[in-house]
């Protein structure tokens, strides 16, 4: 497993090549998105992909979020010119939850606003112009704890001429820790997925399937890190 990110691509995009003949549901609409996914018809790019830290179990569940967290959410998802009108308010917004974030009340709205809004809109523009804001939300979601390697490489790659020496070794660190736990994570359940895929029927085939599809989006999101960042993974004999 010296190359286990190249490994993990390979094995686990094997399963996209299964047929979809023997699953059984129990209506033709879940039969559809079993197909369409079984057949590579719905991908997510890993860059495209923002995931949220996992919650503190104590936060009380909640129905739907409240109004301050779906505009943050709308603005978000906004057109390119509304999402920078919107900033000011996202980021005093944010600033003022993150003071306010005990059990992880407002972690998801703070990490999905943060991570959209440099994947969406500061990593893609003139990032010379927008060195603060990166700065900004990269340290937002460093501080909450943010499991989006992707991101958080890009966001550092631009802005870690800027930070002083401290922040820069906080964060570099922060994201090297996060990239060895995902290949970690991966190393030990890469196998294993593969042969409970292979060994499971219906629905449950569906589950492993996507749990491989994930291994391997973080498998090329660890892969990207590296490249960016000159980060070196251990080799396993």
């Amino acid at each position: 497993m010296k190359y286990i990110i190249l490994f993990a691509v390979i094995v686990l995009s094997s399963c996209t090549k299964e047929t979809t003949n023997s699953v059984i549901v129990d209506s033709d609409r879940n039969l559809d998105k079993m197909n369409a996914f079984m057949n590579g018809a719905i991908e997510v790019d890993y860059k495209h992909d923002f995931r949220v830290s996992k919650l503190n179990n104590e936060v009380p569940p909640r129905v739907s979020p409240l109004l301050e967290e779906r505009k943050l959410i709308q603005y978000a998802s906004a057109s390119g010119d509304v999402m920078l009108q919107k900033y000011t308010e996202v980021q005093s917004t944010i600033s003022e939850w993150a003071g306010q974030n005990e059990n992880d009340r407002y972690t998801w709205v703070i990490q999905n606003t943060s991570l959209k809004y440099l994947r969406r809109l500061f990593l893609i523009e003139n990032q010379s112009l927008y060195v603060s804001e990166i700065s900004f939300l990269l340290k937002i979601l460093v501080n909450t704890k943010s499991v989006d390697l992707d991101v958080l490489a890009d966001a550092f790659q631009h802005c870690n001429l800027n930070l002083s020496s401290g922040e820069q070794d906080r964060y570099f660190n922060y994201i090297k820790k996060l990239h060895d736990h995902e290949i970690d994570f991966i190393r030990t359940n890469v196998l294993k997925f593969k042969e409970k895929y292979d060994d499971s029927t219906g629905p449950e085939k569906m589950k492993y399937l996507a749990y491989g599809k994930d291994l391997e989006r973080r498998s090329k999101a660890c892969q990207y890190t590296r490249d960016l960042l000159g980060i070196e993974i251990t080799s396993v004999d």
